[in-house]
C-alpha cells in the first residue's frame, strides 16, 4: 500500500538529519517506477529509494543500491543532467499531503536550484524535477492531457496543496549547516569518493540506525514480490485460457472438416458395388443418371441398394469418383488424428503450466511455465514473432556427416528447426525427432528413390536423441518420415509440425557412435555438395 501523509511525515524525521546537506553522488533507475539516489556527506554514504507506483508509492532509505539496467533510462538521464554534482539543501512535506519536494541546489549561493517533486499519491504517483523558474525539465511518467499535464518545458502545475518554498536555502528550516556546505563548495575533495567499504552499512547498524526505513524496506520488498507473483499469475492464466479457446475452436474446425468428408469404407463400398454391377446397368459410360439400384452382393441377403450418382459423370466417372473420395477421407481422417493428437499434446502442456501456476510462491518460479506457455499454442503472438525475428545462434543449422557420408543437418533452435523442415530439406530427405520429448529436427540428404542406408539412419537418430531432453535417458523413440509427409499447422509456434506416415526406431545410447558423429561435425553451407 502507498505510504500514508503521516508515515511520510516519520521517515522524513528520520532521515533529514543525515540526508540535508549531502552531495548527489549517483542518480539510478533500477526498474521504470522509482530512481535511487546515492547521497554522500563526509563519513557516510545513503540511498534514498523514491517509488512512484499506483500500489507501493513511498520514499525511504535502503541499506545498498539495487541492481541497475546496462543502460539507463531516459528519465534517468535527465535527472542526471539536472540534478548531478547537486547538493540535497532541502527536503520538506507538503502540510497534510503525500508530496515531498527535494531541493537540490550548486554553487555558493545555491542560486542554480531544482526541485525533485515527489509526487506520493498512490494511483497518481510520479516524479518530476522543475527548475528554479517553475518549469517542468523531467517527468517519470509523462501525462500530456488531464487537468494537471506533467511534460518537459511546460510550467509545472502543483496540486492544490501547501508546496514548499524555493527560495534561498539559507532561510529554510532544514537546510544544511554553512559549515557542511562550505566544504564542498570550496571544492574540498570528498576522502571516500569511488571506494565501496563506506557504501552502506551493515544491516544490523541501518537497522538500528533507521528503523521505520528499514521496516519498509523490508515489507515493501516482501508486499511487491507478492503483488509481482500475482498479477504475472494472471497474466499468464488469462493466456493459457486465450490458448485453450483457441485449441478448441481448432477441434472444432476440424471435426466440421471430418463431418464433411465422410465414411472413407463407405465410398470404397459404393464403388465396389458399382464396378461389381456394371454389367447388369448396361453402357458403363451413359450420363444423366441421378442414381442407380444394384445388388449388394456382399451383404447377406444380396439386398437392393440405391447408389445417387451425379448425372454430368458416367458410371465408371463415378465409381472413380467414390474411389477417389475413399482415399481422400483416408488421408484425411490420418491428418485429423495427427492433429487432433498434437492438439491433445497443447492441451496436456498447458495443464501442466496451470499446475505450475498454483503451485508458484515467488515470481522466479513462473519462469518456467512462461517459457512453456511461450513454447506451445498458447504463446502470444508478439512472444511468436519474438521467436520469429530473434537472433540465431549465427552458424544456421548444424552439419554433420554419417559413416557412410550422408549429410545429416541439425536445427539449433525452435527458429532453426522452423528453416530447416520447411526451408531447407527436399520433399524426399527423411526427417527425425524424438517422440514426446523438444529437441532439434534432423534432417537426412537422400536421393528420390534411393532408400537410407541403416548405419546413416541409426547416426540420424543418435544425433535426433542427443539434441533432445530424452539425452540422458535410457532409451527413446525416435520418429522419421519424408519431409513431404510434414504440415505446419496454421498459428503454431517455432518448430512445430503435424507428421503423417510416421516410422519409428526404438533406440539406446550409443556413445562411439556419437563420439565419431560430434567429431565429423562442421558449419553448414547452402554450397556443400549432396552425396
Amino acid at each position: 500500500m502507498p505510504l500514508t501523509a503521516a508515515e511520510i511525515r516519520d521517515v522524513l524525521d528520520e532521515i533529514r538529519e543525515d540526508l540535508v546537506g549531502a552531495h548527489l553522488q549517483k542518480i539510478t533507475q533500477p526498474r521504470p517506477d522509482r530512481v535511487c539516489l546515492r547521497l554522500r556527506r563526509p563519513g557516510t554514504t545513503q540511498h534514498l529509494l523514491l517509488v512512484a507506483s499506483p500500489e507501493f508509492s513511498r520514499l525511504h532509505l535502503i541499506d545498498a543500491a539495487p541492481p541497475s539496467p546496462s543502460s539507463a533510462p531516459e528519465f534517468c538521464m535527465a535527472l542526471r543532467k539536472y540534478l548531478g554534482g547537486a547538493r540535497l539543501s532541502a527536503m520538506e512535506q507538503s502540510e497534510g499531503d503525500r508530496r515531498v519536494s527535494l531541493l537540490f541546489t550548486r554553487g555558493p549561493s545555491g542560486s542554480d536550484a531544482v526541485r525533485l517533486e515527489a509526487e506520493l499519491f498512490g494511483r497518481g504517483a510520479n516524479l518530476v524535477a522543475v527548475d528554479d523558474d517553475g518549469i517542468v525539465r523531467a517527468v517519470l511518467h509523462p501525462r500530456p492531457h488531464g487537468a494537471r499535464p506533467l511534460v518537459p518545458g511546460a510550467p509545472y502545475p502543483a496540486p492544490d496543496t501547501p508546496r514548499p518554498a524555493t527560495g534561498d536555502a539559507q532561510h529554510d528550516p532544514y537546510a544544511a549547516p554553512p559549515a557542511a556546505r562550505t566544504a564542498e563548495d570550496e571544492g574540498a575533495p570528498d576522502p571516500a569518493d569511488d571506494t565501496d567499504s563506506d557504501d552502506a552499512r551493515s544491516r544490523e547498524a541501518f537497522a538500528e540506525s533507521f528503523p521505520i526505513s528499514a521496516r519498509l524496506a523490508a515489507t515493501s520488498a516482501t508486499a511487491e514480490a507478492e503483488h509481482v507473483l500475482e498479477t504475472e499469475r494472471r497474466t499468464l492464466a488469462g493466456r493459457v485460457k486465450r490458448a485453450r479457446k483457441k485449441l478448441a475452436s481448432r477441434s472444432e474446425k476440424i471435426e466440421r472438416e471430418r463431418r464433411g468428408l465422410g465414411s472413407a469404407a463407405e465410398y470404397e463400398r459404393l464403388g465396389q458395388l458399382l464396378q461389381s454391377n456394371l454389367g447388369p446397368l448396361g453402357d458403363p459410360n451413359r450420363r444423366g443418371l441421378e442414381h442407380v439400384e444394384v445388388t449388394d452382393w456382399y451383404a447377406e441377403g444380396t439386398p437392393t441398394v440405391r447408389i445417387p450418382l451425379r448425372p454430368k459423370q458416367t458410371l465408371i466417372e463415378n465409381m472413380e469418383a467414390f474411389f477417389r473420395r475413399s482415399r481422400k477421407a483416408d488421408r484425411a481422417a490420418e491428418r485429423i488424428a495427427e492433429h487432433r493428437a498434437w492438439i491433445d499434446r497443447e492441451l496436456a502442456a498447458l495443464d501442466a503450466v496451470e499446475r505450475a501456476l498454483a503451485d508458484a510462491t515467488s515470481p522466479e518460479d513462473l519462469d518456467e511455465p512462461r517459457e512453456a506457455l511461450r513454447r506451445h499454442t498458447g504463446s502470444t503472438r508478439s512472444a511468436r514473432r519474438a521467436d520469429a525475428t530473434a537472433p540465431g545462434s549465427g552458424g544456421g543449422p548444424r552439419r554433420f556427416v554419417s559413416k557412410d557420408g550422408v549429410e545429416l543437418l541439425v536445427g539449433r533452435n525452435a527458429r532453426d528447426n522452423d528453416a530447416l523442415t520447411f526451408r531447407i530439406a527436399r520433399g524426399n530427405d527423411l526427417w527425425f525427432h524424438v517422440r514426446d520429448y523438444p529437441g532439434s529436427h534432423v534432417v537426412a540428404r537422400t536421393e528420390k528413390g534411393q532408400p537410407l542406408p541403416r548405419e546413416t539412419l541409426l547416426d540420424a537418430a543418435v544425433l535426433a536423441m542427443h539434441f533432445s531432453e530424452a539425452r540422458d535417458h535410457a532409451t527413446a523413440t525416435i520418429q522419421y518420415t519424408h519431409r513431404k509427409h510434414l504440415r505446419k499447422p496454421r498459428g503454431a509456434a517455432p518448430g512445430q509440425v503435424l507428421i503423417a506416415a510416421p516410422k519409428t526406431v526404438f533406440l539406446r545410447p550409443d556413445p562411439p557412435r556419437l563420439e565419431r558423429l560430434l567429431g565429423a561435425s562442421g558449419p553448414f553451407s547452402t554450397e556443400t555438395p549432396r552425396p
